[in-house]
C-alpha cells in the first residue's frame, strides 16, 4: 500500500526550555516528513534533540514555534484535551526503561492502560492475549516485571503500547539495556509491526544495529536534522 501523506509533517519546528535563567534551544528549525508504515530511525550525538524532538511528536512537550502536523491535526493549535486523547489512543511509548509496574503481571500490566480507557473485561482480555501473543509472550503471561529478563520486560512494554492500535510507536533507546541479539529481536518485533498492522515507528539510538533496521534514518545535531538517509531494511 503506498501512503501519499507522512504521519508527521513537521516545519520549522523549534522548542526550548529553561536552564535558571538560560533558555537553552533544543530544537532551532527542524523541518522533515515522517513516513507512515516505517520504521524511521533518529541518531545522533547526546544532547542533539533527538529526546526533545519525540517528546514534541509525543505531545509530550508543546510546539513553542513552527508546525507539527500529526493525522490533519495541528498540534500548535488544538487545544490540550485533544492533545490528551491523540496520545491516549493513536500514540504508543516505548522507553529504555521499560516503566512497567512492578506489582502486575505482564497481562495486567497491558490490561491497565486499556482499563483507563474505559475498555470492558471482556475486550481488555483479547486485546491483552492479542498484544503479548504479537511479541511472543504469552506463555509469560502471569509472570511480574523481576521475574522476567530485560528482553521479556521489553516486549511487554511494547504489547503495552500496541495493545490501544496505535498509529505510531515512539521509541526512545528501546534497546539500550539489551544485549545484541535481544536488541535485535526487538527491532524485529517493530519491523513486523510496521509490515502486519501498517504502524509507523519512530526510534532514537546511538546503536548502529538499530539503523540497520531503518526505511529512514536520520542524523541529528544541534536541534537540527542535518542528514537524510534512506536507511535499509532486515
Amino acid at each position: 500500500m503506498t501512503h501519499t501523506h507522512p504521519v508527521f509533517a513537521v516545519e520549522n519546528l523549534k522548542f526550548w526550555y529553561q536552564l535558571g535563567n538560560q533558555r537553552i534551544e533544543a530544537l532551532r528549525g527542524i523541518t522533515v516528513d515522517i513516513p507512515k508504515s516505517k520504521v524511521v530511525c533518529l541518531s545522533g550525538p547526546s544532547g542533539s534533540g533527538k529526546t526533545s524532538f519525540l517528546s514534541v511528536l509525543g505531545l509530550i512537550e508543546p510546539v513553542h514555534d513552527g508546525s507539527v502536523t500529526f493525522e490533519n491535526h495541528d498540534l500548535s493549535k488544538i487545544p490540550e484535551n485533544k492533545k490528551n486523547t491523540l496520545r491516549r489512543y493513536h500514540i504508543g511509548f516505548v522507553f529504555q526503561q521499560f516503566h512497567l509496574l512492578p506489582v502486575l503481571s505482564a497481562t495486567e500490566n497491558v490490561e491497565y492502560f486499556l482499563n483507563r480507557q474505559g475498555v470492558q473485561r471482556d475486550e481488555r482480555k483479547k486485546i491483552a492475549k492479542e498484544s503479548l501473543e504479537a511479541v511472543g509472550l504469552w506463555e509469560h503471561r502471569n509472570k511480574k516485571p523481576l521475574e522476567m529478563s530485560g528482553g521479556q520486560r521489553q516486549r511487554v512494554a511494547i504489547a503495552r503500547a500496541i495493545a490501544k492500535s496505535p498509529s505510531v510507536i515512539i521509541a526512545d533507546e528501546p534497546t539500550a539495556s539489551l544485549d545484541q541479539n535481544t536488541g535485535r529481536e526487538i527491532m524485529h518485533i517493530f519491523h513486523g509491526l510496521v509490515k502486519e498492522r501498517g504502524v509507523s515507528v519512530i526510534v532514537a539510538s546511538h546503536d548502529p544495529m538499530v539503523h540497520s533496521f531503518s526505511d529512514k534514518h536520520y542524523f541529528m545535531e544541534d536541534g537540527l536534522i542535518t542528514n537524510l538517509d534512506g536507511g535499509s531494511s532486515c
